[in-house]
């Protein structure tokens, strides 16, 4: 009926917004069942997926404000899981619902003067046929029992409120990059490539070839006694290069010409 009184004042206002024209068409008719699902923080379970577990996530309680502004909490236990989808719309549009039992707000709720909290006894049911609301309307409740000696079962459990994870909601439609509480700064360390020099090689010819060890490996950018020698006498060569002398690096005299002129022959 709803939907209907929607589409004629769409009709007859003209009103061309493709959201609203799909919702006046309605769902689908067929639906997605879901056993949980996580919104607002809450992660939920149907009654019959819940059973047997150490966990309990069906219960829930939903918020009213009545025509004398009066609120209103209904406590329920969830029953089903539907999405729907609007078929009429450009877009993907769904919808989730939650189908539920609801227990009467007048004769099966409670509040405990002892310890100020909201009692709810389950087996006393809402008569009117009102089980769907959306899914975003829900707040997650945790019926707790009372401890009792008693055989027989105190049909009064306490309503207590779950506190909505943050994280659950923030990742239930898109991912989303959350800061760290603490982020590490990580540099990789430097690569340091360990030669090992001092390694025993073997001469075909015989014995062991030790190599010379890391410390007393030649530094290329100090020039070796040979090449000191080297310089040493090209400098002298230079020097004495005007007075007829050579020098050309060897210690021996036999090297070494010397030539005098005899002058008793050229007489």
């Amino acid at each position: 009926m709803l939907l209907l009184c929607l589409y004629l004042q769409i009709n007859s206002r003209g009103i061309v917004d493709p959201l609203l024209v799909s919702l006046a068409w309605g769902p689908g008719a067929s639906a997605k069942v879901w056993r949980q699902y996580v919104i607002n923080g809450y992660t939920y379970h149907t009654a019959d997926y819940g059973e047997g577990r150490p966990t309990t996530n069906s219960g829930l309680c939903v918020p009213t404000i009545g025509y004398d502004n009066s609120e209103t909490s209904f406590f329920g236990v969830l029953q089903e899981i539907l999405e729907l989808e609007m078929p009429s719309c450009a877009k993907k549009l769904t919808c989730v619902l939650f189908r539920c039992t609801w227990v009467d707000p007048t004769r099966g709720v409670r509040k405990n003067p002892k310890y100020n909290m909201i009692d709810v006894n389950l087996s006393r049911v809402y008569p009117k046929n009102e089980p769907f609301i959306l899914a975003q309307q829900a707040a997650q409740i945790y019926y707790a029992e009372y401890p009792s000696t008693r055989r027989t079962q105190n049909p009064w459990v306490c309503a207590c409120p779950v506190r909505p994870n943050k994280i659950k909601s923030q990742t239930q439609h898109k991912d989303v990059d959350l800061d760290a509480f603490q982020q590490q700064f990580f540099q990789p360390p430097p690569i340091v490539e360990t030669v090992n020099y001092n390694l025993q090689l073997s001469d075909p010819n015989g014995g062991r070839v030790e190599v010379m060890p890391e410390t007393h490996l030649p530094d290329p950018t100090i020039p070796s006694e040979r090449e000191i020698e080297e310089m040493y006498v090209a400098q002298q060569n230079a020097q004495y290069q005007e007075e007829g002398e050579w020098i050309d690096g060897s210690d021996t005299e036999e090297d070494t010409v010397y030539v005098e002129n005899d002058d008793s022959d050229s007489e």
